[in-house]
């Protein structure tokens, strides 16, 4: 998957990928946006308390550092559905969305720089389906 990419190579080969995965997006219909949204959900882990907004998780402070970055397990997830979240906002359900935002924003205060410069670009190309 060109989502590990993003994570752990140069500046040069995350545009690559990115640009790789948007052409890609771009050129598949919504089903298969759809089946591919699917799958990369699925690949996300339960959410402890789903009930709960991005916002009240901030405000009470729940939200907690990574450390370092998006896990190896969820951050290709995150990538792959942060970067269809951004071009084709109605393709992420309200819930996806959230889970996808909240990773977004442990990595954007992680040690890990790189992580924290792929969430913060994520995070603002997607800001409109981030924010709903």
């Amino acid at each position: 998957s060109l989502a590990r990419y993003w994570l752990v190579a140069a500046d040069s080969s995350r545009q690559a990928a990115h640009t790789l995965l948007t052409s890609r997006l771009s050129r598949t219909d919504s089903k298969t946006r759809i089946d591919i949204v699917a799958h990369w959900t699925s690949r996300l882990n339960a959410i402890p308390n789903q009930n709960r907004t991005i916002q009240a998780a901030a405000a009470d402070g729940s939200e907690k550092d990574s450390g370092s970055g998006f896990s190896s397990e969820e951050g290709p997830a995150i990538i792959v559905l942060a970067v269809i979240g951004s071009h084709f906002q109605e393709a992420l359900d309200q819930r996806t969305a959230a889970r996808v935002a909240q990773g977004l924003i442990q990595a954007l205060s992680s040690s890990n720089a790189v992580h924290a410069k792929v969430a913060s670009h994520l995070l603002s190309r997607g800001a409109a389906v981030w924010a709903r």
